[in-house]
């Protein structure tokens, strides 16, 4: 039997912990694209801060050669060093435009004063070149500019040191804040799949739990039904033995009743007459029980014969007659004209007949009960027996349990018309053993018919006893 999970609790149970799961397995991949993205912004700023400090770096070494230029030019006057001056001077004037181009809003301000800086600086070296050219200036006066012009160059070496100062301090802080978010989301991370073990450790153990509370009671139910099964053996051995015991001293009764009535006369005579038909009657009750004991048993077996149903018919509705004394009911047949014999068990078909017209009698106050047989019109090959009746009718709710043991239409009807309600049960565990189908329609107040279909292949295994599912699923009693 397939386990399956069919606790609404802990289906609740294993949805929540699974969207759990879920949720936070969603949330540790976001803070991971999260800290991804701040990575990657992280590793633009810094390369933009070094392509920054680069270019602030490279203008200031060109300043500082600009200025090694200018010191030698002013004591050699060596004219060719002119040109390396103007060519430091170009590119320091370069570097630092492009460093202002680099620089973001937080260090824009910082580089233009370092940039209008060094330009005063370049300047002031150009003029005291073209002063040392016209010797225009007093040696007083140029040694005044020359110590404006170190105090310059000292303003820009101190800036540019702050500068690069504030911005390795802020690559510091962003590597810094980059790492403490890393390690965050890895502790977190490992939180979460602690968690996520967790619950599903609990789930697994919950499901165990399930799994061997399951299989416990499908071993209890399993114990259940072989104990029911073997009561059921029990009890159909019991009624078979206590039918058949039964039996012999109902059929001494019945005989000896027989003997006196011979000889009786008067009110003898009726007392025995009563004491025949009650022995009878109680025969065919102890008959019935007989039967299903053995169906239950499994013992029924079928004994295949040729079969004149036309006759068997005829015969079983001229035995019955008997049950029309004192009624106003007619038991008729419609057979015909040419039907050839069935293959089938006599005995069983037989019993058939006798339960379905026996139980028509029982519920028809007035009317008729017809005994059908159609055939087919070319072969005159047995397709249906079927039984009508006038009688009183079965409400629609009842239609699925009369066949089922000691169940009837009317549950007050057999304490007036006798029966012990195994007539139908044992009717459709014998259709079964022969591989027939018998139905029912009925209509309430207008009467009932019983059709047994005789057009299914009866069954190959003839010798194997076969039990009805009908008469095994009957109550104990």
């Amino acid at each position: 039997m397939p386990w399956r999970l069919g606790k609404p609790r802990l289906r609740y149970q294993l949805l929540v912990a699974s969207a759990g799961v879920l949720l936070l397995l969603a949330g540790v991949q976001a803070l991971w694209y999260r800290n991804l993205q701040g990575l990657v912004r992280a590793v633009t700023v810094v390369d933009e801060q070094s392509r920054l400090l680069s270019a602030v770096h490279s203008a200031t070494a060109s300043l500082k050669d600009a200025e090694v230029v200018e010191h030698e030019y002013m004591l050699t006057g060596d004219r060719p060093r002119m040109a390396a001056f103007e060519e430091a001077r170009l590119a320091a004037l370069d570097r630092i435009g492009f460093a202002e181009r680099l620089a973001g809003p937080p260090d824009s301000a910082a580089v233009r004063a370092l940039g209008r800086l060094m330009v005063d600086v370049l300047d002031r070296m150009h003029r005291r070149i073209g002063r040392r050219d016209a010797r225009a200036l007093p040696a007083a006066r140029e040694r005044d500019s020359l110590v404006v012009e170190t105090r310059q160059l000292e303003q820009v070496r101190l800036a540019a040191l702050g500068f690069d100062a504030v911005v390795h301090a802020g690559l510091d802080a962003r590597r810094f804040a980059s790492g403490s978010a890393v390690s965050r989301t890895v502790a977190i991370t490992g939180l979460v799949f602690l968690a996520a073990f967790a619950i599903a450790g609990r789930l697994l153990v919950r499901l165990e739990r399930e799994v061997v509370r399951r299989r416990n009671a499908e071993a209890h139910a399993i114990e259940a039904k072989e104990h029911a099964e073997r009561m059921s053996r029990v009890k159909s051995q019991f009624l078979a033995h206590v039918s058949h015991e039964l039996r012999t001293p109902l059929n001494s009764v019945i005989g000896f009743s027989n003997v006196l009535l011979r000889k009786a006369a008067g009110q003898d005579a009726v007392y025995l007459e009563r004491v025949r038909a009650n022995g009878t009657h109680l025969l065919a009750l102890i008959d019935d029980l007989l039967d299903l004991a053995k169906i239950e048993a499994g013992k029924e077996t079928v004994e295949l014969s040729v079969v004149p149903l036309d006759i068997l018919v005829r015969e079983t509705v001229h035995e019955l007659e008997g049950r029309l004394v004192g009624t106003n009911v007619a038991l008729v047949t419609d057979i015909p004209p040419i039907l050839v014999p069935l293959r089938s068990d006599m005995r069983k078909l037989k019993q058939i007949l006798i339960n379905l017209v026996g139980n028509a009698l029982k519920f028809t106050d007035t009317g008729q009960v017809t005994v059908g047989v159609e055939a087919d019109p070319t072969t005159g090959q047995p397709l249906r027996i079927a039984v009508a009746d006038t009688g009183i009718g079965i409400p629609g709710d009842r239609l699925r349990t009369i066949f089922d043991a000691f169940e009837q239409a009317d549950g007050g009807r057999p304490r007036r018309s006798g029966g012990t309600g195994l007539g139908l049960a044992i009717a459709q565990s014998y259709c079964d053993l022969l591989g027939y189908r018998i139905s029912v329609a009925s209509e309430v107040g207008t009467g009932s018919t019983f059709s047994v279909d005789l057009t299914r292949d009866p069954p190959r295994d003839w010798d194997v006893p076969r039990r009805s599912a009908l008469v095994r699923a009957a109550p104990a009693v």
